[in-house]
């Protein structure tokens, strides 16, 4: 005669239990990978775009720093309130550097609708704009404010416009270019440079 014993192996409900606290573990964790994930290429984004936007703010503020404000190319005067959309600088070698925002798909990299990109004659056209911002980077926003509105360096009357050092603060906007709205980044940065050059 052969008796089995009833305390060998789970019951059905054990099974299902463990099944149920084993998919609710497994499905808690796989949470967690995919946002720990999405938030790495995220990060990602913001450091590639934060970097791309420094260098182009400090090839501008090099320019700024070493050069002087062109005054000439506004006129004599800048706008103060709004902003300028360009940047125009005299290097110390008296050449012209202008910076500013185009949208022109035949200056911008493959891919971009807006860049920051430089132009190094006097009179710009369209085929004398080089982009600074790489593909994958477009630029979204871009001002310039320029301080004082009038150079301090000419000679009004017996004494000057101004005595103030120009200075101009940069402002740009840029955002990766995906196509997921999870990596996507949009980065704001300001800078204040005053210009090393004095002619008095």
């Amino acid at each position: 005669m052969h008796f089995f014993n009833k305390n060998k192996g789970f019951t059905l409900i054990e099974v299902l239990i463990a099944s149920a606290v084993f998919v609710t573990a497994t499905a808690l964790i796989a949470d967690i990978f995919v946002r720990t994930n999405d938030t790495q290429r995220r990060t990602q984004g913001i450091q590639a775009t934060a970097t791309d936007a420094r260098f182009a703010f400090e090839s501008m503020a090099r320019e700024a720093r070493l050069g002087e404000i062109d005054y000439d190319y506004y006129g004599g005067t800048v706008d103060v309130s709004g902003g300028e959309t360009e940047l125009a600088i005299k290097t110390t070698e008296n050449n012209s550097v202008r910076f500013g925002l185009q949208t022109d798909s035949t200056i911008c990299p493959t891919g971009t609708t807006s860049c920051l990109a430089v132009c190094l004659v006097n009179t710009c056209t369209t085929s004398d704009w080089n982009p600074i911002t790489p593909k994958g980077v477009n630029v979204t926003d871009l001002l310039f404010y320029i301080y004082p509105d009038k150079s301090p360096f000419v000679a009004v009357g017996s004494g000057f416009s101004n005595n103030s050092q120009p200075r101009v603060t940069m402002i740009m906007t840029t955002e990766n270019i995906t196509t997921d709205d999870v990596s996507k980044a949009v980065f704001t940065m300001q800078t204040t440079v005053s210009t090393r050059v004095y002619k008095r």
